[in-house]
Formats: structure tokens, C-alpha cells, sequence
């Protein structure tokens, strides 16, 4: 065996050769790889932030393997579901502002009700309590306008009547 080693000189050769091979092996994989893997990754990546963000209803499309394309289509309907329930929750939150604007005004309109219906209640009262003695002075004036002869009752009458004029005041 000569020094060289049992392939003479070809050994430098072979493992230059065997090390070039492997490096664009290498640098085909990464590619591929970063093609086929890392950009759909960086895309829903990337989607799912705009997506945090606020902006529903955004389609992620990404070409890559099946279970990358199964997450995106997942993304995308769970987007398209987050933008539909926004819209409900809006629509909801307009109906019951508009609920609450009508209840607050028929609740306005009841507390008006209420005060006029007191208001009524003590004009009845005042009518009431000013209405019985008024009509027992009415009563009292006509006895004493058919002209008693009684002296003592007469008194009685008028004694009757200013109280009655009394209790009004």
C-alpha cells in the first residue's frame, strides 16, 4: 500500500465529490423545506395576527402539505364565523339600545301618568273636603232663610255655619 492510501489519489477527489453532493443535497432540502413548511407556517402565521387583530371574515389560503391546508381552511372558517357572530352581536346590540330608548320612554310616560293621576286624586280629595261643609252651609243659609223663630237655633245655625266655613278654610 502506497502512502497515498488504497485508493491513491482518488481519495481527495472522492471525498471533495462526496462533500459537494451532500451540500446541494443540503441546500435542495432547505429549500424544499422552506418552501413546502416554513412559508404556509410563516402565512398562517401571519393570517392568524391580522385575524387577532379584529379583521374577520379573511380567506388564508396556503399551499403546502394536506395538514397545513386543513388548518388554513380551518382558519378560514373559523374567520368567516368570528366576522357572522360580530355581526349578530352588532345587530343585537342595536336592537336592545333601541329596547332600552323605548323603555326609558314608556317609563318617562308612566311616571307622568302617575303624577297626574295623584294630582287627580288630591283634586278629588280637596273636593271632597271642601264639598261637605259647603253643602251644610248651603242647608244651613236656606233654614235660616225661611226665617226661624227660634232665637236659640237661629244662634245654633250660624254657630253650625262658621265652623263648617271654618273646617273649609
Amino acid at each position: 500500500i502506497d502512502a497515498k492510501g488504497p485508493f491513491g489519489g482518488q481519495w481527495k477527489g472522492l471525498v471533495l465529490y462526496v462533500f459537494c453532493s451532500s451540500a446541494v443535497i443540503a441546500g435542495f432540502g432547505f429549500l424544499l423545506f422552506r418552501r413546502r413548511l416554513v412559508q404556509p407556517i410563516l402565512a398562517l402565521q401571519q393570517a392568524t395576527g391580522i385575524i387577532a387583530g379584529g379583521e374577520f371574515g379573511k380567506t388564508v389560503d396556503v399551499d403546502g402539505p394536506r395538514e397545513l391546508m386543513e388548518l388554513s381552511q380551518a382558519l378560514t372558517t373559523m374567520s368567516v364565523a368570528l366576522e357572522a357572530f360580530r355581526t349578530q352581536s352588532q345587530e343585537q346590540v342595536a336592537s336592545l339600545e333601541e329596547a332600552n330608548l323605548a323603555l326609558l320612554s314608556t317609563q318617562e310616560d308612566l311616571v307622568k301618568s302617575e303624577k297626574l293621576a295623584t294630582v287627580g286624586r288630591l283634586a278629588a280629595g280637596i273636593a271632597h273636603e271642601v264639598g261637605n261643609p259647603l253643602a251644610a252651609v248651603v242647608g244651613y243659609v236656606d233654614l235660616l232663610s225661611q226665617g226661624l223663630s227660634d232665637a236659640v237655633l237661629e244662634k245654633e245655625i250660624l254657630n253650625r255655619c262658621g265652623a263648617e266655613l271654618e273646617r273649609i278654610q
